[in-house]
């Protein structure tokens, strides 16, 4: 799929940080379009490979933000339940905690809001917008191996998708399967 030009907003949200600007992607009929058929396409191919086609007990595990958005298109497009990782503070009943440092050096913590979660085992495809540092990508999959020790069930991660992948942050994961790569 071809990229399109996206908005830079230069030390955005703080000094040193270039903001890509996705938001436009979705006003775009077809972009949007297109990137629900390339989601779609990505999580079948993951759900074939790593899950022998069986799309049973397997959820969207959206990252906070833009990600959510991302994790919505995924989950409407394939017919699975979307479970949402989100900071602590927006979550009145967190399950497993996992804290960490985002790439603007801010500690958060994330988790998934304990009813929202099934009972017994389940897998997880995890979907962001863009990674970067792969801090909270790292974070996401930190929670599913958290949720499997002593909670009574196991949480299986099958693969990571984002709509972008900023090659040059440092972050190397050859199971992240990113609609485009570019750098920051």
């Amino acid at each position: 799929m071809k990229r399109p030009k996206f908005p830079i907003i230069k030390d955005w949200p703080t000094k040193g940080v270039n903001f890509i600007d996705i938001m436009p992607l979705f006003s775009d009929v077809k972009i949007a379009n297109d990137l629900f058929n390339e989601l779609d396409n990505i999580i079948d191919k993951i759900i074939e490979t790593e899950n022998h086609c069986k799309k049973d007990n397997v959820y969207i595990l959206a990252i906070d933000g833009r990600g959510l958005l991302t994790g919505m298109m995924a989950s409407d497009v394939q017919g699975l339940p979307l479970l949402a990782f989100r900071d602590v503070k927006k979550i009145p009943q967190p399950s497993a905690v996992v804290s960490f440092n985002n790439e603007y050096s801010k500690k958060r913590s994330f988790s998934v809001d304990e009813p929202s979660l099934p009972k017994g085992d389940f897998s997880v495809i995890i979907v962001d917008d863009i990674v970067a540092t792969g801090n909270t990508l790292n974070a996401a999959k930190a929670w599913a191996k958290k949720m499997s020790q002593g909670a009574g069930r196991s949480v299986r991660v099958l693969g990571s998708v984002s709509l972008i992948h900023l090659t040059n942050l440092g972050y190397k994961d050859k199971e992240l399967k990113a609609i485009w790569k570019m750098k920051e």
